[in-house]
């Protein structure tokens, strides 16, 4: 009787430990992008006072700085508008 107990708890541990392995590789993809995302806000808001700086030293206007940017791309956007300018294509 108590072999059989030990055998039944095993197996619903291990059943349990599969279905959340299971979820979690599911729901994995999803956690990592969110993850990512919290941490390009955090960096972005870090940065932009500094870049805002580095921008009014290039005599970048104010106007084509964006004023609260929450990614990469926002933040770095009028320096893909001056290498426009600059670059003869």
């Amino acid at each position: 009787m108590n072999n059989r107990l030990i055998s039944s708890l095993a197996l619903i541990v291990s059943l349990a430990s599969l279905g959340y392995a299971i979820w979690l590789h599911q729901h994995t993809e999803a956690l990592v992008q969110q993850a990512l995302h919290q941490r390009e806000v955090e960096l972005v808001k870090e940065f932009t006072p500094a870049v805002k700086e580095v921008y009014e030293g290039f005599g970048i206007s104010k106007s084509d700085v964006p004023e609260s940017p929450n990614t990469f791309e926002e933040l770095f956007k009028p320096v893909k508008k001056m290498s426009k300018m600059v670059s003869p294509r």
